[in-house]
């Protein structure tokens, strides 16, 4: 009988790690798909921002620069 109680047990734990396994998988899947949606919001924010930057005059004052006095 104890083993076939301990055979039960073992059977109900591999059921449960297959679950919790199911379960992992499909949540791992969720994270990389929402990864990606980032990935590709912050590619399209930085290319709003360079395109930005590109539109500013070039000959603009740089508050980091000294100015020359003549």
């Amino acid at each position: 009988m104890a083993l076939l109680r301990n055979s039960e047990r073992l059977l109900e734990r591999a059921e449960a790690l297959e679950r919790e396994n199911a379960e992992l998988r499909q949540r791992l899947g969720e994270s990389e798909a929402s990864r990606a949606s980032l990935e590709k919001r912050l590619a399209a924010a930085r290319a709003r921002v360079e395109a930005l930057i590109d539109r500013l005059p070039a000959n603009r004052h740089d508050p980091l620069q000294p100015e020359h006095v003549s």
